[in-house]
């Protein structure tokens, strides 16, 4: 091959590059994290359950998540605790004694702020544990909704809000708040625990185009208190955001480069 044929043929893989389908992984587990901003270790292996934020460096990108409480929210004793799912490791995401009805606006809440060095993308997650309890005082129904910042985070709502994969689960999604949340369907099969790691209590969520901070909420969306919490499953997937040039402008500089090559060679 000449070397005008080869200098076209790269010219045209980095136009048109193949898709990068690594997904770099968080891992609470196993993972490097820095708790040393709140007093804890630069280089612990996996969370530390001791402390509410913490962060982690994954090719290049930061993730920094910092456990926020809204209202008369109270992190659960185990909150950011590991638990076990089946074969596999999680972490508790709940709260204590938190009550919000199922209308008007969202007060008591736990926030995960999850903030990247860097914008990204395709954000997956499992979550599982995600029922209810009958019982008076200690009534609960597990609610979470989660949504994502461009830049910095706004009032609650008005960011992008992330899909979630409720097939084969017993779970349902509400607009009651400023914005949508799901929770177990209780007006079809009633308030009843699931075993960690069963289908019904488990929902997949994405996200949608790109950010630089995710949030997600848990909170109480029955009328009595109580500790709930649900099991975030212990990695989730994202890629990093790059800036693609448009097709035309990019053609219209290949063209260019392909003639100017041309005409040295001639």
């Amino acid at each position: 091959m000449n070397m005008f044929r080869l200098a076209i043929l790269f010219l045209l893989l980095g136009i048109f590059p193949a898709n990068d389908l690594r997904a770099d992984l968080v891992d609470f587990v196993n993972g490097v994290w820095d708790h040393s901003a709140a007093g804890g270790s630069s280089a612990n292996t996996g969370w530390d359950s001791s402390f509410s934020t913490g962060s982690t460096t994954v090719n290049g990108i930061t993730v920094t998540l910092q456990s926020l409480t809204f209202g008369s929210a109270t992190p659960s004793n185990r909150n950011l605790e590991f638990s076990p799912i089946g074969a596999s490791t999680g972490l508790f995401f709940g709260n204590d004694g938190t009550t919000d009805l199922n209308s008007g606006s969202l007060t008591n809440y736990q926030e995960w702020r999850f903030t990247f060095s860097a914008p990204v993308e395709n954000l997956d997650w499992a979550i599982f544990d995600i029922d209810s309890r009958s019982g008076g005082a200690s009534a609960w129904r597990d609610a979470l909704a989660g949504e994502t910042w461009a830049n910095s985070v706004g009032a609650i709502g008005d960011g992008v809000s992330v899909d979630w994969d409720l097939a084969g689960s017993e779970l349902t999604t509400r607009s009651v708040f400023e914005l949508d949340h799901i929770s177990r369907n209780t007006e079809l099969f009633g308030l009843d625990n699931v075993n960690t790691d069963d289908l019904e209590g488990r929902a997949g969520l994405s996200t949608n185009g790109s950010f630089s901070v995710f949030s997600l909420y848990v909170f109480n969306d029955l009328d009595s208190v109580g500790n709930h919490n649900v099991v975030t499953e212990g990695t989730f997937s994202f890629n990093a955001s790059t800036a693609v040039p448009e097709p035309a402008s990019l053609m219209f500089t290949a063209c260019l480069i392909a003639g100017t090559l041309l005409r040295r060679k001639r």
